[in-house]
């Protein structure tokens, strides 16, 4: 959602893999409106879920367990998810073919086959290639020559967590199984970001 060319919406503590549940809630005084709520819920949940109850949205209990668990944001890999957020919103704000929100300018291409998106986005000079593969399997994509771009943002990265860092060589980028791969043609130091 970072690298689209919309402004994004992070849904939550999205942006430290929060594990709490969100849970519809309400703190209506009117029983009445309570109770219809309550009724609602019930069968809106019967449409999506065959098995369990639907959780009471006027439980304090409910609201409760939907809480941000703040303390998740101080190590782990919460804390990692995170810096990556935070790295990918810096990319996004620096770099100007990703700033960039004009859709024209824009190149996509979806291999069904291999499960990995081609995103070619510019402005002017700028350029950024985001490449994704979501497939749990290696891939490799070979329309990227390694002399013109630079790799600044890798999610399979071991310092994101991830079991290994993607390679480039001649026209191709192998990426790690479901990663995202960020490339810019600037030079390597123009948008490698610290946090």
């Amino acid at each position: 959602v970072l690298v689209a060319p919309y402004l994004p919406m992070l849904f939550m503590g999205e942006e430290w893999s929060e594990p709490a549940r969100f849970q519809y809630f309400v703190s209506h005084t009117d029983a009445e409106l309570a109770e219809a709520v309550r009724k609602g819920r019930k069968e809106e949940f019967k449409a999506f879920h065959i098995e369990g109850e639907a959780p009471d949205p006027v439980s304090e209990e409910t609201f409760k367990v939907s809480k941000l668990q703040w303390n998740l944001l101080e190590e782990g890999r919460n804390k990692t998810m995170l810096q990556f957020y935070k790295t990918l919103i810096q990319l996004r704000k620096d770099h100007a073919a990703l700033r960039n929100l004009n859709r024209k300018t824009i190149t996509v291409d979806f291999s069904e086959e291999d499960q990995t998106l081609f995103l070619h986005r510019r402005h002017e000079a700028s350029e950024a290639l985001c490449l994704m593969n979501f497939s749990k399997e290696p891939k490799s994509i070979n329309r990227v020559k390694a002399d013109e771009w630079t790799i600044v943002l890798d999610s399979a990265d071991p310092k994101w967590g991830g079991a290994g860092a993607a390679t480039i060589d001649n026209n191709t980028v192998r990426l790690k199984g479901e990663s995202i791969v960020i490339l810019t043609n600037g030079k390597p130091t123009d948008f490698i970001v610290t946090i």
